[in-house]
């Protein structure tokens, strides 16, 4: 009996172990969808705020999502950005535990003739899915709101600092450059879900951006364990742009080397 009684508990724990790791197996597809039209929002919300897309906001778009496993796609078919524009947009995701992630979107004029390959490629996903067909209404509000900071997000502005840190290093040793010994960073803020963020260099007015995730790797910590993050520089830079980033910027000094 009391082996019995072991057993019984054994199995409990293992039950509740696993649950604990992946309770998306759990999670209704309704569930699913909320949480996929919710990270869309946050995505749209975000290309709009840093001045990446068009999107109108309280406009209505038709989506289509398919769910395999814990990857989602998303294809919103024709949403207006002017009178004469028409585009489409192809956004990927994955599922964790209730919460849902935009790793990767691509967006198309299919005005265009003949259309980028992309487009027909991707499209052709809910051709062979079992897909969802909803809505979404583009949020009113756009403006950012940050979760909690974490020890995730502290690796990660780490990361940024030392990215900039390395490249700048490398131009002013190579002469390419001239800068001070000593540079304020501000960066604006992000949720660790981001795609990215902005970096501008107060001294020298020069703005830069950061990829926080590998798209074909979300999981990977790669970047991090590097500390070093792909880099690039910005060279159309509107007041808003720059305004923005100074509103939601997050200082860090930095020292070259001589």
């Amino acid at each position: 009996m009391r082996k019995i009684l072991l057993l019984i508990l054994l199995m409990c724990c293992v039950c509740v172990f696993c649950i604990g790791r992946d309770s998306y197996a759990f999670i209704s597809t309704t569930d699913k969808v909320k949480s996929i039209k919710s990270a869309l929002a946050r995505s749209l919300c975000f290309e709009k705020y840093w001045e990446w897309s068009d999107y109108k906001i309280n406009s209505v778009l038709p989506i289509k999502i398919a769910i395999i496993g814990k990857d989602f796609h998303i294809w919103i078919n024709d949403f207006e950005v002017s009178r004469r524009a028409h585009m489409a947009g192809y956004f990927e995701g994955k599922l964790r535990n209730d919460k849902a992630v935009i790793i990767r979107t691509e967006s198309y004029n299919i005005g265009l003739i003949p259309s980028l390959p992309g487009y027909q490629k991707n499209k052709k996903l809910f051709e062979n899915q079992d897909v969802i067909e909803d809505s979404l209404i583009v949020p009113s509000n756009c403006s950012p709101y940050y979760d909690v900071a974490t020890a995730q997000k502290e690796l990660m502005l780490r990361t940024v600092t030392s990215t900039v840190q390395k490249q700048l290093n490398s131009w002013h040793k190579q002469g390419i450059v001239k800068y001070p010994r000593e540079l304020t960073l501000i960066i604006a803020d992000f949720n660790i879900d981001y795609s990215s963020t902005y970096i501008l260099v107060e001294e020298t007015k020069k703005l830069y951006s950061v990829t926080l995730h590998d798209p074909q790797s979300y999981e990977s910590d790669e970047y991090e364990r590097i500390e070093e993050y792909p880099f690039g520089e910005i060279y159309n830079k509107s007041k808003s742009l720059l305004g923005k980033i100074r509103k939601h910027g997050i200082i860090r000094k930095i020292m070259l080397n001589p």
